[in-house]
């Protein structure tokens, strides 16, 4: 009957859920199509606004690339000294045949449309593109910047044919003063059509009414425009446009002026397609407002997308609320056939419980009295037992309290606790777990301080057994400490620094343990130790590492009567290759030495990099003084041999060799510095002999080691005091007329007497010293000339010749040192002739070839010292813009009695002549 009453219970509840259920999904439904409208828009603007940014940045940046491309292009045209005379001399006739082939070219290949050439006054004196115009004053901003500030001046500006021109104007100095103005300009319709392919878009030119009004008053010459925007009050007209039907729409959509600003846009369709319209601001080259850039993009795709993505979304909602409801009414179902099940199986439980309740307070009342009898009994013995328990609660809360203390201080420590009973680990904090890895304490706990260790200790003592000393000695002492090796439960070895003190329990002793993990120490000492003793490129030992093994090295050889060597290599033309190339090239070819070096050691002996391009190899430990020799010219050798494969640093193949000092130790009376010297001195002796070749050390190298530091140091100071002086060597004519002198280095020291230049100037280039000699030269020969001069009285010229010094030449400042010297000197720069010899052509013949040209430039005479001894100087008189040819003094010497001499000299002469060169 309950059964049948509650049908229709159930059936309202089912329906009451179904319909908020109805209406929160309908909820859900309409926000999730509004939440996809508005993504789509969001999504449409910021595309359509990237679009914006990114057409705008291509603009911006197309004008500064071409302006910059018009900038080099006048820089190149400046310089031209045909132009630039043509120009000077009024040339207009000679000005044209020289540029119309320039303009012809930049306007075919940079669709450069003007080429002017403007006066100093501000009239054009040429224009190019119209070469019968000329004669009017320009007034333009670009122009009027450049004539004002002197500087370079670029911009929009309209021109004369009404076309709206990107304009680039230069002011031409010519021997250091203005001359003129050149000016290059591109119609900017050229720069569209570029974008508009670039962006897949279409552009439109649009210059508004004010603008055109102000060009109007200035200017009768019409605007080249392809359609006219009526407006009211205003005339907007389109100037260029990429696509016709672009031009279209703005003139039927007839936009007033104000409408083209930063926010405007529109769409239309146009052949099922829609397109996205929009403008930007152009601004002209005084930074004033001129008109917009209005450009449209094809939206079709996305707008498809849109629509694509609406409709899916939508039928997926829909089948989505169509199995929500189909399960709710087969869920429903079910649910409400098992509820009236348990709705019956509780009236029945119900009935049962009834019944059990009447049997249970009959029984309550009779077990109520029972207690109330006990309860008197009970009363009397718990008063006694109460004062016991009292003070039992009281001594285990004190307890309990003092264990939490020391149990929260155990585990919340950081660093790792133990506690050792009877020479095994039987506690562990939480942290001890975590150092090691393992699982839980269970699995640490009751082991022997040596199983948690590996086998041997740093010290190739046993664990166990060192252990069990370690242990004894904190009983006995108290306390010790001491570092020591575990091993973690992954097998991972690691330091920590161990503290055992002994703390008494009862009647015997236990061990309280900390552990520190001291891995982070002991790798932060390995590093600085390594970073002292070892290069930090090659990673080879360093000076002082090496020093230290030399010394073992000489003890030892001392002690057991052997001997040692040492090798000093020196890279031959790393310089160069370092300068050339690159310090990072440099770096990895001084790594690749290093490598190959390491494969010709022994064990024990060591390879060292001393710095720059210097390394040292020892070999100690050689039986007698023949085997060491032998042994260090076999690894020379080896060494030596393996360098003649080329190195391959990145896409450079180098070759390269390298000088080898041998010096040869026993370890009697010889210091670390000694052996170092004498091998540094025999690999000195290897590169003055030609490099990549390998000497041993004699003690006689040591006594011209000495000669050289004393003659450079007797250089310097004859520099220093003023003993330097010149001679002047006097050059006749065929007809023996003095027509110049030479001016020739000498040093007279005030011991030794006269000292020849062939000894002191290879030292003077060795020590940078020839650098202040050779100006020092220069002006004291300068100054000498023009008194001899003076004194003489003679008004004929007199040249004078210096010699140059290869590294003088090379210098970076040479050209300006040389001109600053004639201007100081107010020395006439056509009666100055500088000698140089072939070694310095053969450095570099490009740049030798360019400073002779900037010499000739001024007026000075090149002459080419010591004709005849290189392989190749008939090449250098093709290319090398030189004067006169001095034979070498080999070939005069002997000329009146070798025959060949004669010859030769007499063929040197001819060919002189006939390429019009002089013969000294």
């Amino acid at each position: 009957m309950n059964q049948v009453k509650n049908i229709p219970l159930f059936t309202r509840v089912r329906r009451r859920i179904l319909i908020p259920f109805i209406i929160s999904f309908l909820i859900m439904i309409v926000i999730a199509i509004a939440s996809v409208s508005y993504l789509q828009q969001i999504n449409e603007k910021i595309f359509l606004e990237d679009s914006q940014s990114e057409i705008i940045m291509s603009f911006n940046n197309a004008i500064k690339e071409q302006t910059e491309l018009m900038d080099a292009l006048i820089e190149l045209i400046e310089p031209n000294q045909q132009i630039q005379d043509a120009w000077l001399n009024d040339d207009r006739k000679s000005l044209i045949e020289l540029t119309q082939p320039i303009y012809d070219y930049l306007k075919a290949t940079h669709k450069i449309t003007h080429f002017y050439f403007h006066n100093s006054d501000g009239t054009n004196y040429l224009r190019l593109h119209r070469i019968n115009h000329r004669g009017d004053k320009i007034n333009r901003y670009t122009f009027q910047q450049a004539y004002i500030n002197g500087i370079p001046s670029s911009g929009l500006e309209f021109g004369e044919k009404g076309a709206l021109v990107l304009r680039d104007v230069h002011p031409w100095v010519i021997d250091g003063k203005v001359a003129g103005y050149i000016e290059l300009g591109e119609e900017i319709n050229d720069l569209l059509n570029k974008l508009a392919g670039v962006h897949n878009v279409h552009l439109a030119m649009v210059i508004d009414g004010t603008t055109l009004k102000k060009i109007k008053n200035k200017s009768k010459i019409p605007l080249k425009q392809i359609l006219e925007i009526n407006t009211g009050q205003e005339k907007n007209i389109i100037l260029h446009s990429t696509d016709y039907q672009l031009a279209n729409f703005i003139k039927s959509e007839d936009v007033d002026e104000v409408s083209f600003n930063d926010s405007f846009s529109k769409k239309y369709y146009f052949d099922n397609n829609k397109y996205y319209i929009s403008s930007f601001s152009l601004n002209g080259a005084d930074n004033t407002h001129i008109g917009h850039i209005v450009y449209s993009t094809d939206i079709t795709d996305l707008e498809n997308n849109k629509n694509f993505l609406f409709t899916f979304t939508l039928a997926s909602i829909l089948i989505v609320a169509f199995i929500i409801l189909a399960f709710y009414f087969w869920y429903s179902g079910k649910l409400q056939k098992y509820l009236m099940l348990i709705y019956d199986k509780l009236d029945r439980e119900i009935s049962s419980r009834k019944n059990s309740e009447q049997n249970l307070e009959e029984y309550t009342r009779k077990l109520e009295t029972r207690v109330l009898e006990r309860t008197k009994e009970l009363n009397l013995k718990n008063k006694e037992l109460m004062r016991d328990i009292e003070l039992r609660i009281k001594t285990e809360e004190d307890f309990r309290a003092s264990e939490k203390k020391y149990r929260t201080l155990f585990e919340k420590t950081p660093d790792a606790i133990l506690i050792i009973d009877n020479n095994t680990f039987v506690d562990c904090n939480d942290a001890t777990v975590r150092m090691l890895r393992y699982k839980s304490k269970k699995e640490l706990l009751m082991t022997h301080p040596s199983v948690l260790s590996p086998t041997v200790q740093p010290d190739g003592r046993d664990s166990w057994e060192k252990a069990e000393e370690m242990m004894a000695i904190a009983f006995k002492n108290g306390s010790h400490r001491f570092e020591w090796d575990h091993k973690r439960a992954d097998g991972e070895v690691f330091p920590v620094e161990v503290l055992l003190t002994s703390i008494p329990v009862g009647d015997r002793n236990i061990l309280y343990t900390v552990w520190r993990d001291i891995t982070e120490r002991k790798e932060s000492e390995e590093t600085i130790r390594h970073q002292a003793y070892y290069d930090s490129l090659t990673n080879l030992p360093n000076r002082a590492l090496l020093m230290d093994r030399l010394q073992q090295a000489i003890l030892h050889a001392n002690r057991y009567k052997n001997h040692g060597a040492v090798l000093f290599l020196d890279l031959d033309q790393f310089k160069k290759i370092n300068d050339s190339l690159g310090h990072s090239i440099g770096d990895s070819l001084l790594i690749e030495v290093s490598e190959r070096l390491k494969k010709f050691l022994r064990e024990g002996d060591t390879a060292a990099r001393l710095g720059g391009d210097e390394f040292v190899i020892l070999l100690p430990d050689l039986p007698d003084n023949n085997a060491a020799f032998t042994y260090a010219e076999k690894v020379a050798e080896k060494i030596k041999g393996t360098f003649n494969k080329p190195f391959n640093i990145d896409q450079y193949e180098l070759r390269i060799s390298t000088s080898i000092g041998i010096s040869i130790f026993e370890g009697k009376n010889e210091s670390v510095d000694d052996i170092l010297r004498h091998a540094d001195t025999a690999m000195y002796r290897a590169k003055s002999e030609g490099r990549n070749s390998i000497r041993f050390f004699l003690p006689s190298m040591q006594a011209e080691v000495v000669k050289r530091l004393t003659m450079e140091k007797e250089l310097t100071d004859a520099f220093e005091n003023e003993e330097l002086y010149l001679s002047y060597q006097p050059q006749y004519s065929s007809d023996n007329k003095l027509y110049g002198v030479e001016a020739l280095l000498r040093w007279e020291h005030p011991e030794r007497g006269f000292i020849s230049p062939l000894d002191f100037i290879p030292i003077a280039e060795d020590i940078g010293l020839i650098i202040p000699i050779s100006k020092w030269v220069l002006k004291k020969a300068m100054s000498d000339m023009r008194s001899m001069i003076k004194l003489s009285k003679s008004h004929m010229p007199m040249r004078l010749s210096i010699n140059l010094s290869p590294t003088q030449f090379m210098q970076e400042d040479f050209i300006i040192s040389i001109k600053k010297a004639i201007v100081e000197n107010n020395f006439p720069a056509d009666l100055l002739t500088l000698e140089i010899t072939e070694n310095v052509i053969i450095n570099n013949v490009d740049n030798t070839i360019d400073k002779c040209l900037q010499l000739t430039d001024i007026g000075i005479h090149i002459s080419l010292d010591d004709f005849g001894t290189g392989y190749s100087s008939l090449g250098y008189l093709k290319k090398l813009p030189i004067n006169e040819l001095k034979i070498d003094r080999s070939f005069i010497r002997d000329i009146e009695k070798d025959k060949n001499d004669a010859v030769l000299v007499q063929s040197i002469i001819s060919m002189a002549r006939h390429f019009g060169l002089k013969v000294v």
